[in-house]
């Protein structure tokens, strides 16, 4: 796997493990973990926006370089 998709895995499954850990052992405060999980999700959709435009970049660059299209 290429490491940007490793990273999007990783924030992926912290946000799935930091939600069971405060199910069921209430670790944080309500609006530290409420924080928590807004920031991971901040990252998790920054990180797969910009995993999605580098594959649409490298896609176009084949395209206009006339080996996309055969």
């Amino acid at each position: 796997m290429k490491p940007s998709t490793l990273i999007c895995f990783a924030l992926f499954l912290a946000g799935v493990i930091i939600s069971l850990a405060q199910l069921w052992f209430f670790i944080w405060p309500v609006d530290l973990f409420f924080k928590i999980i807004v920031t991971n999700g901040a990252l998790f959709v920054v990180s797969l926006v910009f995993v999605f435009l580098i594959k649409e970049n490298k896609q176009t660059e084949k395209i206009h370089k006339g080996s996309g299209l055969d």
